[in-house]
């Protein structure tokens, strides 16, 4: 761009010289005021090449910034890529969550009916006494328990944090705990009243 100006400022000092040729010789002199322009044109010219280095010193030290953003930034962004990938093939894979609950309520059904065809089938063939309820009961809530704990064990997240695990066997036993515990009392309560009675 500063050549622009050297070479326009040369042009213009030529075609002033160069006008005065067919003038007298004082003419062919360029005056001080058109020198004065001349110098200020030069001075505006050199100036502007000063920003116009500065400006591409800026430049390039933000390319250099950037490209050094970019050297640490690219493979994290490739990790979290590839991370987002493999969380959305578990998404994926995990769609039949549905269908698993379903199940889940239909086997709960099942197994609950199942177990109430068994107590009275055996309360028909041996009769118990308040002793072996509470006995049966005491039971069924280890039983309870014990396919809670191994449900909760075969989870291998929760096998990594302890206290996690302890808290989710415990969340699954509430179950248990609370009607079995209701149960224990409820035939020792009959227990207690049928000694009373007698």
């Amino acid at each position: 761009m500063a050549s622009y100006g050297l070479v326009l400022s040369f042009m213009v000092l030529t075609c002033v010289c160069s006008t005065g040729n067919a003038q007298s010789s004082e003419k062919q002199r360029p005056t001080a005021e058109q020198l004065e322009q001349l110098r200020q044109s030069l001075d505006r010219d050199t100036s502007s090449k000063g920003t116009v280095s500065n400006e591409l010193a800026t430049c390039q030290a933000k390319l250099d910034e950037w490209k050094k953003w970019g050297d640490e930034t690219v493979p994290k962004c490739r990790a979290s890529e590839a991370r987002n990938i493999r969380l959305q093939e578990q998404l994926d894979s995990d769609e039949g969550i549905l269908w698993r609950i379903g199940i889940a309520f239909v086997a709960f059904g099942a197994g609950f009916c199942g177990a109430y065809v068994i107590v009275k089938s055996i309360k028909r063939v041996w009769p118990l006494s308040p002793a072996r309820k509470q006995l049966i009961v005491l039971l069924a809530m280890a039983a309870w328990m014990s396919i809670a704990a191994l449900l909760s064990a075969a989870d291998r997240h929760l096998l990594n944090h302890p206290v996690d695990l302890a808290f989710s066997v415990l969340v699954y036993s509430i179950p248990a705990l609370a009607f079995g515990g209701i149960g224990f009392w409820w035939i020792g309560k009959g227990k207690q009243a049928q000694s009373g009675a007698a």
